[in-house]
């Protein structure tokens, strides 16, 4: 295998592999920040498994459960709180926006056509992280988390209502915009979460939005 004497690299070519390094970096994440919202909006949520009954007790209580993740994984954390809210009790989300919010009309009825993948895709790049489109519209993604209850695919929302809720949006992140954690804070307000119990918070421990 060739060697590279580093010695011998000029202090450019070392600034340009540090700067594609950082590009290769932002873009991976981004890319699994899209991907894990494309599951989410295809309903590919973690299913309840015949197998997990066969596991040996450890004692754990399951309706003493809470979910938590960051950025992808708080979107994820959304999902998983209002589809099995029945053994949910809480989450913490820490940049991320509200249920189904990369959705779009066309995946409701396709959810595997190529134009519906596509048009999730730009929604959740354009809506559910930036707000180049606007911002999410907490009262559509109440309205899907009912029609999905009412269908029986996910649990009763009556069971989300007494969750403990935490959000945190960072003063800087350019990635989940503000406005997106905001637009999840209004879905737990408006599926009917008490208001005591969503805590929003910002950099500082400041509220992200006044009560």
């Amino acid at each position: 295998m060739r060697q590279i004497d580093l010695k011998k690299v000029s202090p450019l070519e070392r600034r340009d592999a540090r700067s594609l390094g950082v590009v290769t970096r932002r873009a991976s994440c981004l890319l699994a920040v899209l991907l894990s919202l494309l599951c989410a909006a295809a309903g590919f949520l973690p299913a309840r498994s015949s197998v997990a009954e066969s596991l040996p007790n450890l004692g754990a209580n399951i309706k003493q459960s809470s979910v938590s993740g960051l950025s992808s994984g708080a979107f994820m954390a959304v999902q998983i709180e209002v589809a099995h809210s029945s053994d949910i009790l809480g989450a913490g989300i820490v940049a991320g926006g509200p249920f189904a919010c990369a959705e779009s009309d066309s995946a409701q009825a396709f959810p595997f056509w190529p134009t519906a993948v596509a048009q999730n895709a730009a929604q959740a790049l354009y809506r559910c992280m930036k707000t180049d489109w606007g911002a999410p519209d907490p009262a559509a993604s109440v309205k899907r988390a009912k029609e999905l209850a009412v269908a029986g695919d996910i649990d009763p929302l009556d069971d989300v209502k007494d969750d403990n809720v935490y959000l945190f949006s960072g003063n800087e992140d350019a990635t989940v915009t503000r406005p997106v954690v905001e637009a999840a804070k209004r879905f737990f307000e408006e599926i009917g979460v008490e208001r005591g119990n969503i805590h929003p918070r910002r950099k500082g421990g400041q509220p992200c939005l006044p009560h």
